[in-house]
């Protein structure tokens, strides 16, 4: 996908970038997932602690 926006971009004069409102969807209960390439596995060094040692919104935030 990087690619064709980088072909977009190089390829058209006044290329356009729109970011569209976000969606609230009602019902939905996505809690607790963690991202996949989040560290959700066992420590390491002494298994009985488990992972991740803190937890943040970090997945398709967008902010200022």
């Amino acid at each position: 996908m990087g690619d064709r926006i980088l072909s977009y971009i190089n390829h058209t004069r006044k290329p356009v970038s729109r970011i569209f409102p976000s969606k609230t969807v009602l019902g939905s209960h996505p809690a607790p997932r963690v991202a996949a390439f989040s560290s959700k596995s066992p420590n390491t060094l002494i298994p009985e602690i488990l992972k991740p040692d803190v937890t943040a919104p970090g997945l398709n935030i967008l902010a200022a």
